[in-house]
């Protein structure tokens, strides 16, 4: 089931992002490796998802990002929580 529901969020990701032309990296830390490796990096860890892959997919809940930065953006001892939320604040807006 749960690899279903990746799938889907996937396809609506991969439509949203050729909808908005989000074919390199939105995050653009030092060392940006721009658009090799694009993928979703999300607001939340799976967990929060709870398998709501629509909730998954939605536009503010991810950023398009190369492999460099997501692994900075997921790596906690690099990105407190704090600047995590200001970087996704900033470019999809305050979490409702």
């Amino acid at each position: 089931m749960k690899k279903e529901l990746n799938i889907k969020a996937r396809k609506r990701i991969a439509k949203i992002a050729e909808t908005l032309n989000l074919d390199s990296c939105e995050l653009r830390f030092k060392g940006c490796m721009k658009n090799f490796g694009i993928a979703p990096a999300h607001r939340h860890r799976r967990e929060w998802y709870k398998n709501d892959w629509k909730l998954l997919s939605d536009y503010e809940q991810w950023v398009a990002a190369c492999q460099y930065c997501h692994s900075i953006l997921d790596d906690r001892s690099k990105t407190s929580q704090e600047k995590f939320d200001k970087i996704f604040n900033k470019l999809r807006g305050k979490e409702k």
